[in-house]
């Protein structure tokens, strides 16, 4: 107490404070000391007994009484309250003064640390936080130096930390902390709003000793609530602050993540708890640069359940890939996003995907490029550029069933991010401005958990402006210059995909990084997927001639893929092998939906 400010009068009013809640005896004594007129008084000390028994007299007592008022030291950071006589209350009247007739109270966080209870009140969480890992690398060492040079300070601090990325400003802040061997608590600015909230806040900060980390809109907590925090560190918009000589306030400026990243603070903790991390999926992860500093304890935990779980004798049972990362990822980061979108399982398995050598190459290059994005922009200083996007776009252009859709789940899986589709039909409204809205909390979303975003059918949200005749054709082409706007700002990866690539707006050919045509199969490609739809377990009989099927059906993917799953559901109904007749069943159904006669010749060898 005396490191923090406090006297022996202070500590003595926390002995009074607590004293009733610690020993029923001394309650019955409180009261018999506090009685009156008309019988026992109050359980806890009032001001006049705390004033008796540590000797105040004279203007001494008008002292202790402003001391131990709702302002006073105690009070304001949240180990005492100050209760107010119920008999000298007045309807309608405004809060009254200092009185001599108050009671005074020990806090709940006083007296969980009296009783050994030292974790964190749950009533906090989620707004307080206590259990944040700091990375083993900060996005900006030299920041992170500053910082600590700061916290070493024995003088009242508080520190603002701006970034273009507030998840940059708080990992660097969780560094900083640890270096300086003291315990972080990890706060909303929401929570600090309330003066009640602001004390109990105030309250755990000084029990334990801890530095307090705001994120959020720390610009709008009244400038009276940060008094009581002796070490305090801002990683959002800078407060606005009392007057106080006595406080070091100062600003630093962080640069984003470079050799290190959110990914690699997240492959740390992974390896940690034991798991086994590969160099290569270790790669792919790091590649994660917006992960928020507070969900990498939760992502971790779960993936360390889920090991647990299938745990056996073969190390392969804690072994973790970006795969088991982005399905985990979808409950704990992506809970934003799925409200307008869908997750999509990814996917590393090219072999399962037919497509020209040409195609293929130009994807592989569109991978590199996404994985190399974040290094162009930093370290080749791409990122200094004016005008230069910090995101990636491409199109995917081709008739339906031509592997669009797959390709971006490879595309995803290759860089081992999630990837989500947009469901348009909960973006677009039809009420004005709230289909921009919508976009925007989408791209939003995705840029804090790193997902890849596919608009599939873009054509229906990207189409091109029109002539403006009326009123809703204007909203129309205020949407789509919107959407133009916030795709060039995007820094995450989004994929288009078309079967009319003329219908797009002529003003995306600027912005996108690539545009990939993906034809409808030719018979070579047709034969590919023709052995590559059948899973494993699915044995086909001698009769069935694989190359036939693919010379004589011109369908896309899509369409074997539906023929093939007829085909099995048929033979598995029947006790038998995938013959013949089940593909040539198979094949009625899909020229059904097509509205065209098949052509049964050539099903059988």
């Amino acid at each position: 107490m005396r490191k923090s400010g406090f006297d022996a009068f202070d500590e003595t009013v926390i002995a009074l404070a607590m004293a009733p809640d610690l020993d029923p005896v001394l309650a019955v004594a409180t009261s018999a000391l506090t009685a009156g007129a008309n019988g026992p008084g109050p359980q806890h000390p009032t001001l006049a007994l705390i004033a008796d028994l540590t000797g105040a007299t004279g203007p001494a007592r008008a002292t202790a009484a402003a001391r131990l008022s709702p302002g006073g030291p105690l009070a304001r950071v949240g180990l005492i309250h100050i209760v107010p006589d119920p008999a000298t209350r007045v309807a309608g009247d405004p809060p009254r003064g200092p009185s001599m007739l108050a009671t005074c109270v020990a806090s709940t966080a006083l007296l969980r640390w009296a009783f050994g209870v030292f974790r964190l009140d749950p009533a906090l969480f989620p707004l307080v936080r206590d259990d944040l890992l700091a990375p083993e690398r900060p996005p900006d060492p030299d920041a992170a130096a500053a910082l600590l040079a700061v916290l070493r300070l024995p003088a009242p601090s508080l520190t603002s930390l701006e970034a273009d990325r507030a998840t940059d400003a708080l990992s660097t802040a969780l560094v900083a902390v640890a270096r300086s061997r003291r315990p972080a608590l990890v706060v909303s600015a929401d929570a600090l709003m309330a003066p009640a909230s602001a004390q109990r806040v105030a309250a755990e900060a000084l029990l334990r000793q801890a530095v307090l980390i705001v994120t959020g809109e720390a610009d709008l907590v009244p400038p009276a609530h940060w008094e009581p925090f002796a070490t305090a560190v801002v990683a959002g918009q800078h407060p606005v602050l009392p007057e106080d000589p006595d406080r070091t306030v100062r600003s630093l400026l962080v640069r984003g993540w470079s050799t290190a990243s959110a990914g690699g603070h997240l492959v740390d903790v992974l390896r940690t708890r034991g798991l086994l991390v590969a160099p290569a999926e270790a790669k792919r992860l790091e590649r994660w640069s917006h992960l928020p500093a507070e969900d990498v304890g939760r992502l971790a935990a779960t993936l360390a359940a889920r090991a647990a779980g299938r745990e056996d004798d073969e190390p392969s049972a804690r072994r973790v890939t970006s795969e088991d990362v982005t399905s985990v990822a979808v409950g704990v980061v992506g809970r934003d996003l799925t409200r307008l979108a869908s997750p999509l399982r990814t996917s590393r398995d090219w072999d399962r995907i037919a497509l020209p050598p040409a195609l293929r190459t130009e994807l592989a290059e569109f991978v590199d490029q996404a994985a190399q994005r974040s290094s162009l922009l930093t370290e080749a200083g791409f990122g200094e550029l004016p005008g230069q996007p910090h995101g990636i776009t491409a199109v995917f252009a081709g008739p339906s069933g031509s592997g669009k859709t797959f390709a971006a789940r490879l595309v995803a899986g290759d860089l081992g991010l999630p990837l989500y589709r947009v469901d348009l039909a909960r973006v677009v409204s039809k009420y004005i401005g709230e289909t921009e809205q919508n976009l925007d909390a989408v791209f939003a979303a995705a840029e804090e958990s790193d997902a890849i975003l596919l608009f599939d059918e873009a054509e229906s949200l990207f189409g091109k402006r029109s002539e403006v005749q009326d009123a809703r054709d204007r909203y129309a082409n205020l949407e789509i210059a919107f959407l133009l706007q916030r795709m060039e700002d995007y820094e995450g990866v989004a994929i288009l995909s078309t079967n009319l690539l003329g219908h797009l707006d002529g003003a995306f050919a600027r912005r996108l990084s690539f545009c990939l045509h993906f034809p409808f199969p030719e018979q070579e490609q047709r034969a590919e997927i023709w052995r590559a739809v059948w899973p494993p377990q699915i044995t086909l009989a001698d009769d069935v001639d694989l190359d036939r099927l693919a010379a004589l059906h011109p369908l896309s993917g899509g369409h074997i893929r539906n023929v093939a799953l007829a085909a099995a559901s048929l033979a598995r109904a029947a006790g038998h092998d995938v013959d013949a007749g089940c593909i040539r069943r198979g094949l009625d159904r899909e020229y059904a939906k097509l509205g065209v006669a098949p052509d049964r010749i050539g099903v059988a060898s």
